[in-house]
């Protein structure tokens, strides 16, 4: 089976498992949430991002950076990459056991 095939197959198994409030934020942001974000870097090294149900952006994971999908997405350049090698530019909620490192992304 293709990697791709596996994560279908990981993904929709992990759907199947989940009930469907888990798949939303808990809550939406107020305008009190958003002015109490601290801002971000105004650097060439900052690639801003906002984490899934955060309501503050910050700087994209780096080069070696604990990816999940709590996590802020990987730099523009890179992909998540799982220890079992598959690569993945975003982690969805409904995959809670994903969890990689920032790595540059290998075609």
């Amino acid at each position: 089976m293709s990697s791709k095939g596996l994560i279908l197959v990981l993904v929709v198994t992990s759907i199947s498992f989940l009930p469907v409030a888990s798949l939303f934020c808990p809550r939406k942001c107020s305008i009190h949430d958003i002015l109490a974000c601290r801002p971000i870097p105004k650097h060439e090294e900052c690639f801003p991002t906002q984490p899934f149900c955060s309501c503050c952006k910050t700087c994209s994971g780096q080069m070696g950076s604990i990816c999940n999908y709590k996590s802020p997405r990987c730099r523009p350049n890179m992909v998540c990459q799982h220890i079992n090698g598959i690569q993945s530019k975003v982690i969805y909620r409904w995959v809670p056991w994903f969890t990689g490192r920032c790595q540059v992304m290998v075609d």
